[in-house]
This record gives structure tokens, sequence and C-alpha cells, in this order.
């Protein structure tokens, strides 16, 4: 009986667990791009890093032909995962059908460029860079200025705010997989940075957090 794609996401899991490899992801990754797709240039989903085996190029079989490549034969192909809406038409107890949009997971099969002949992998020159956004940029390092928070760039697997040094750190730019991912991640560790007692002396609570967020945004008007 052939799996289902639950079931292959679940086994995949589980092997990397046994392996003593916990996948779960940041939203960035430990290279620029991480795992990607070839001909989008995109990096996949969270949930498709978690899965590939590699970082780099993949592409399905299909594609890697229209690129002039070969998979070598032998070759085991990885999956990739997506969700697809599908109408589900349903009959409720009164008779009347009802058509719902349920998500169902899909799945293509792809393969890494280190099994493929033919094709060159891409340089860093021929990958897309994401572009930082004008209006988050303001807003953050007006605030990071105002306060007197120190800020720290550095490439690794870490984002966090010290208390004990009124310091944020974010992982690279160009590690996010793209820009809102960067700045859902600055900003989430700034609202940390407001429970200092010179600032907001908060809780962490969701309330504090909305206000914490309002203090930010209208930083440039105080």
């Amino acid at each position: 009986m052939a799996k289902s794609v639950y079931e292959m996401v679940t086994e995949r899991i589980i092997n990397q667990l046994e392996k003593g490899i916990v996948p779960w992801r940041k939203p960035w990754t430990g290279i620029k791009g991480g795992a990607y797709n070839r001909i989008s240039k995109k990096s996949y989903s969270l949930l498709n890093q978690m899965l590939l085996k590699h970082e780099g190029e993949y592409a399905t079989y299909n594609q890697w032909e229209s690129l002039g490549g070969h998979v070598r034969k032998g070759e085991k192909s990885e999956i990739v995962v997506f969700w697809k809406i599908q109408p589900i038409e349903e009959t409720k107890e009164d008779g009347t059908k009802e058509t719902k949009q349920v998500p169902i997971l899909r799945y293509f099969n792809v393969f890494h460029i280190s099994q493929v002949e033919g094709v060159e992998p891409l340089t860093k020159d021929d990958l897309k860079s994401i572009e930082p956004i004008e209006k988050a940029e303001s807003v953050l390092h007006d605030y990071w200025s105002r306060e007197g928070i120190e800020v720290k760039h550095i490439g690794g697997d870490e984002a966090y705010y010290s208390p004990s040094r009124d310091l944020i750190r974010l992982p690279l730019f160009d590690q996010f997989t793209d820009a809102n991912e960067y700045y859902s991640t600055a900003f989430h560790e700034s609202v940390h940075s407001t429970m200092k007692e010179s600032r907001c002396n908060r809780a962490e609570d969701r309330k504090g957090k909305l206000v914490a967020l309002e203090a930010m945004t209208t930083a440039r008007k105080n």
C-alpha cells in the first residue's frame, strides 16, 4: 500500500531524529539561500527546509532535463510538500449541501544538484539577494538609536534580546529566506527589549507586546 504524504513527512522527520538531527529550522538558514529551487531560485518553505537533506539547488526530474541535465541512474529522490486547496462538498443534517475549501498536502519528487550531471551549480552572483524594506528599516533603526540598544548581526543560528546587556543579536540579513522573515524576527526581539524598566517595564504578555509595538512605530514622532 502506498504511503500517504503525511506518513512520508513523519517518517522523514523521525529518521532525522533517530540520527540525532533535530530538523526544526528557524526562518533563517546556515548559508544564504538554504535549500532552494534551481528554476525559481527561491528558498523552499520552512517545512521543506526540514525535510530536505542538503542545502543548495533542488529541482524536479523534468526541471533538470529542461536545463540540459540528467539525473544519474539509481539516484533516489526527496520530497517537497505544498498545500493545495480542494473543494469538498458535504451534506448537512438538514439535507442541504455545503462546499468547503479543505487544504490537502501534496508533494513533488526532487533531486539535489549533486545527483545531476550536465548542469553547473549557480554562483552567488546568480542568486537573487533579498532587498531591505525602507520603512521597516527606518522604524527599527529609529527605535534602536533612540533607546541606545546595541544590535549585533552575527552569522549563526541565534536571535535573542539580552536584558543584562541591553543587546539584540540577529543572524545576518542574507541568512533569511526573505525580507519579511528578517523584519518579523527583528521586531520580535525589539518587542522583548521593551521589558526594560526605563522603557515600558512590562511583563511578557499580549497586551504589553501590543503597547510596545505601538511605541516603536511612533518613535519618529518623539
